[in-house]
Order: structure tokens, then C-alpha cells, then sequence
């Protein structure tokens, strides 16, 4: 308690260093320490209802945990500085925990006590619950949330911390040796490894995923060029084989206008029901789609407005370019050649 105490109060001196805190158990790192639930408000689980009950996942953290990582308390108070060992010991719980042992409650005063586990000391570890947190994305963008509870380090300290850095630097190996500096300062035994910024876990999280979508990207452009090429060789044909029809209609009266209106009413009538059986092909296929997506649903309407326009627009493009040479048709060439 005092090790870290020190160090965090040293990373806060560094300039450009707006807080720190610390956690065992960083998010986005895969970290799954699940322990099973004791007791409830009192009342020892038995062994059959230990296995039914959820086990949540345990975070030991630092007073200014919470704010340090940006994730909102949305009930009671998070852990702070009055959350020392021989106090009460305190308890704080995500969303979903809450949901799970406390359905329709207000966890804030209920009782959680987990089981036995080695390295959080003997005996049961637990307490009241003081307060509700959001949940978080500790296993990646597309796994759902699972049931946390959050410990102080005080009350249950451990040997191996991650500490979190809220900085304005952006030169990441400045802020790097100089956090190093402090820790030699205090114990020169102890290295300082696995140093990432949240967009690099963030990244790292979602790298899969993102794989899978450029590579969809890719075919799906690919498909579309296709598209498009294929359009504008059916309409140039088209136009090709009716150059002298065309030639005649000028010459009887018809505008380049209205010449242009057909050709292109005739391109578009085929893209239009193409694209009505792909939009409804793609709501079809929502299932397979939503397991690549983060924070936007497979149907979302703006996206299937804004790639309904896109391949309008394609198709109009490659049927309008004909159209445009077919306007251009000279009337006294078409009549020669009748």
C-alpha cells in the first residue's frame, strides 16, 4: 500500500501528467480473474446456488480509479482515500452485477462477499456496496459485458498493479522515462514492461474485427467496380446497337434531352430492382453482420441510406455516359446511313 501510494503520488508530479491511478486488472487486456459469490446481503450461497450465480470479475483498484479511465459512476460514491484497511470494507459493482444480484434494486447498502482465493489474502473478501459503475468492454468490442466488482487496494492488496496515466503529453517515450525515473527512485529492482496507450489496446481489441471488415470493404469494392463496368457496357451496347433509331428520332424532332431522359430511364430501371433485392438480401443477413459491428446496429437506417445513394449514384454515373454519347448522335450521319 505505501509502494504504490508513493509511486502514483511521484507520477502525478510529472509534468504534463493530469492523474494516475491503479488496477489489477487493466481493461482490454483479457484479464479474467472470476471469482465465485459467497454470500448475498448475509446469506451463505449453497454450493448449488454458488454454481448458478454468476462470478464476477474482480478489479482491485486505487481511490481515482474510476475518473482516471473515464468510466461515469452512475450510483453511490466510487472507492476513495477513506477506504483504508481496518475501515469498513466497501464494495462498487458495474451495471451488470447489479442487474444480476439486485434485479429492479438499488445495489447501493446490499452486502457481496466473495469466495477464498489466493493472493487477496485469507478468509472471505467483500463488503457493502457504495456505489454503481458503467460497465466496460474488459474482453473486446463484441463480447458482452460481464458482471464486475471492485475492490480497494487498501482493504485487499495484491502484488501486481497496473498503473493508469491521464496525460496531455503526446510524446508517449518522454512521459515513459520519466514515470521510469520515479520508479527507480523509489525501488530500481522493479522493471516497467507491457507500456501501451489506450488506443493501442483499443486497437489491439478490435484488430480482428477490423481485419474482417477491410477485407469485406475490399470485395465489396471490388463489386461495385464490376457493377459499374458492367452497367456501362450494357448501356454502350444498348446505345451502340439504337444510334441510328436515335439518329432518326433527333431528326424527326427529338431533343438531346429527352433522348437522355430514355436512355437513362431505361439503365436505371434494372438498378432500382437490384437494389431492392439487395437491401432486402442484406436484412436477411443481419445476424452475420452483427457480430463484426461495435457501436451501430445492422440495420441502422443511415448507413443503408448512405449505401442505397452510394450505389445509385454508380449506377446513374455508368448509364448516364452513354446516355450522354447518345444525345450527341449526329442526325445527318444516322440519316445516311438509312
Amino acid at each position: 500500500d505505501v509502494f504504490f501510494t508513493q509511486l502514483l503520488r511521484d507520477v502525478r508530479a510529472v509534468p504534463g501528467v493530469q492523474d494516475a491511478s491503479a488496477v489489477f486488472g487493466m481493461p482490454l487486456t483479457g484479464f479474467d480473474y472470476q471469482i465465485s459469490v459467497h454470500e448475498l446481503d448475509g446469506r451463505v450461497l449453497t454450493s448449488n446456488e454458488q454454481d448458478q450465480t454468476p462470478s464476477p470479475q474482480v478489479r482491485i483498484v486505487t481511490p481515482d480509479y474510476f475518473r482516471v479511465l473515464g468510466i461515469p459512476v452512475l450510483r453511490g460514491r466510487p472507492i476513495n482515500d477513506a477506504d483504508r484497511a481496518g475501515a469498513a470494507p466497501v464494495v462498487v459493482v458495474n451495471q451488470k452485477a447489479a442487474q444480476l444480484y439486485w434485479p429492479g434494486q438499488n445495489p447501493v447498502g446490499h452486502e457481496l462477499t466473495i469466495g477464498t482465493t489466493l493472493g487477496l489474502g485469507r478468509g472471505r473478501v467483500g463488503g457493502t456496496v457504495v456505489g454503481v459503475v458503467a460497465d466496460t468492454k474488459d474482453f473486446g468490442m463484441r463480447i458482452a459485458p460481464k458482471p464486475e466488482m471492485y475492490l480497494s487496494y487498501s482493504q485487499a492488496p495484491v502484488d501486481f498493479m497496473s498503473v493508469a496515466v491521464r496525460t496531455t503529453l503526446s510524446d508517449d517515450d518522454a512521459l515513459l522515462n520519466a514515470i521510469r525515473g520515479r520508479l527507480q527512485a523509489i525501488d530500481p529492482q522493479i522493471p516497467i514492461y507491457q507500456v501501451r496507450t489506450m488506443d493501442q489496446l483499443l486497437g489491439d481489441a478490435v484488430a480482428q474485427p477490423r481485419f474482417y471488415m477491410l477485407l469485406l470493404g475490399a470485395f465489396a469494392l471490388v463489386a461495385l467496380l464490376l457493377a459499374a463496368v458492367g452497367i456501362y457496357g450494357v448501356m454502350a451496347y444498348v446505345v451502340g446497337q439504337r444510334a441510328h433509331e436515335i439518329g432518326i428520332r433527333m431528326a424527326l424532332g427529338a431533343r438531346k434531352g429527352q433522348v437522355l431522359r430514355q436512355v437513362v430511364s431505361r439503365g436505371m430501371r434494372p438498378a432500382l430492382v437490384g437494389l431492392v433485392l439487395g437491401v432486402l438480401g442484406s436484412l436477411a443477413l443481419t445476424r452475420v453482420l452483427s457480430r463484426l459491428l461495435f457501436g451501430v446496429s445492422a440495420t441502422d437506417p443511415l448507413t443503408f441510406a448512405g449505401v442505397a445513394l452510394l450505389l445509385l449514384g454508380v449506377a446513374f454515373l455508368a448509364t448516364w455516359l452513354p446516355a450522354r454519347r447518345a444525345a450527341r448522335v449526329d442526325p445527318a450521319i444516322a440519316l445516311r446511313g438509312e
